[in-house]
């Protein structure tokens, strides 16, 4: 897939959500006020065995965004309000579909339709793009190629099965998986759509920050104050560049990147290699 001039921008992460808008969800953006009771709390144990009986209501209101002061004092704890984005109510489970779409409609429109038709489009990942890239291959008609370890699960595989879907097991590792999609860019013509290193997907994913601002902005109407900051997870980082690239523009909101302490741990297990040392 080639790169072409798009700038990431938050103008262009704009004009990618008006691409995709009849194609994706917008996706909740939910509060819980017991957890921000929790994470307020200079006792954030006491509320560890505590059990609500009370349903929380789905787009509870707060007072306030961010990280706010409460009680009196320099010592008071802070208030803080968590807003959670669900992309996992998202079409597929997860955000991916979102550069899916953009990247895909944009090499329609670069292409042309039969050219897409003809040639299919392929893609790596033992993760969410490639049922994103599949959900978008079909929608517009164009044929995939999936790429996946041997490793995935049936909920992955079975995601992807469909008129205009195809399956190609490899081994886990990156070499193995770099090396059966290179077979099959040069052997069918397939065009690489990549899970996150390209303009296009990063703005896509991007998509769900401006989302994000837009939505807490309607359930905060009556404060002036923004979003201090927005946690994400890393991964190969498309949804962070493109959350961080929403937000270039907005000095006062700061972008994070978070993963898991012992991600990968099970790799071993899971490929039936030995676990050593």
């Amino acid at each position: 897939m080639p790169f072409d001039d798009i700038a990431l921008t938050p103008e262009s992460v704009r004009q990618a959500r008006e691409r995709i808008a009849e194609h994706i969800y917008r996706a909740d953006l939910r509060v819980s006020e017991w957890i921000n009771r929790f994470a307020s709390s200079d006792q954030p144990e006491t509320y560890r065995t505590a059990a609500t009986t009370k349903p929380e209501p789905r787009h509870a209101k707060n007072s306030g965004g961010g990280i706010l002061r409460q009680g009196k004092g320099r010592d008071a704890p802070p208030r803080i309000n968590l807003y959670f984005k669900c992309e996992n109510l998202q079409r597929t489970g997860a955000f991916k579909a979102r550069g899916a779409f953009h990247a895909l409609s944009r090499l329609m429109d670069d292409l042309g339709a039969d050219q897409m038709r003809h040639r299919a489009v392929t893609t790596v990942s033992s993760g969410n793009h490639t049922q994103g890239l599949a959900l978008a291959a079909a929608t517009f008609g164009v044929p995939a190629v999936i790429v996946m370890p041997r490793t995935s699960t049936p909920t992955m595989t079975g995601g992807i099965k469909g008129p205009k879907g195809e399956i190609v097991l490899c081994g886990a590792s990156n070499e193995e998986k770099q090396t059966a999609a290179a077979e099959i860019i040069k052997g069918r013509g397939c065009i690489f759509v990549p899970p996150y290193a390209h303009p296009d997907i990063i703005t896509g994913q991007g998509t769900c920050a401006l989302e994000l601002e837009q939505q807490f902005m309607a359930l905060n109407s009556g404060s002036d104050t923004g979003l201090d900051m927005v946690i994400a997870p890393i991964g190969g980082g498309g949804l962070l560049g493109g959350i961080a690239t929403w937000f270039s523009d907005k000095p006062n909101t700061k972008v994070f990147g978070a993963e898991p302490s012992f991600q990968g741990a099970d790799d071993a297990r899971r490929g039936s290699h030995p676990l050593n040392g």
